[in-house]
């Protein structure tokens, strides 16, 4: 049993591991996705100082195209994230199972190591009584 319940253990620390590890991920991509938003508020504010301090028009299209190509890199970034949320799910998902199989044999463990004590404190008060016993009818038979 004890064996069994190492295994158990093994797997849920490796499936905990995993379930981190991709939850790293997703959260490596939700900051790239935030430092896009900011660069895109960044250069609307160069874009705004630029009008204001003037500016010629390749400034302004090399700021729009600029914009333009962070809005697809954030779109790209919300599908992988998409994606990565759903890795993350089934790997929640394949922990918490994995926590409950070990739980599973721990519990069985536990009964298992109550009706060992139960059955030897029955061992031990036969005992006791066999002893109680002895001693009285010696102390009759004097």
């Amino acid at each position: 049993m004890q064996t069994a319940l190492d295994v158990r253990e093994r797997i849920e620390k490796l499936k905990q591991k995993e379930f981190g590890e991709q939850l790293q991920v997703a959260q490596e991509i939700k900051s790239r996705i935030v430092e896009s938003q900011e660069q895109i508020k960044q250069s609307h504010v160069y874009t705004n100082q630029l009008k204001n301090n003037g500016f010629t028009i390749a400034q302004l299209q090399f700021n729009q195209q600029f914009c333009q190509r962070m809005e697809q890199q954030i779109q790209v970034l919300e599908h992988q994230l998409q994606q990565q949320n759903e890795i993350v799910n089934r790997k929640q998902q394949s922990l918490l199972k994995a926590t409950q199989d070990r739980r599973v044999l721990e519990i069985l463990k536990e009964k298992e190591q109550q009706r060992y004590r139960k059955h030897q404190d029955r061992l031990d008060r036969l005992e006791m009584d066999e002893i109680a016993q002895n001693f009285s009818l010696q102390r009759r038979s004097r």
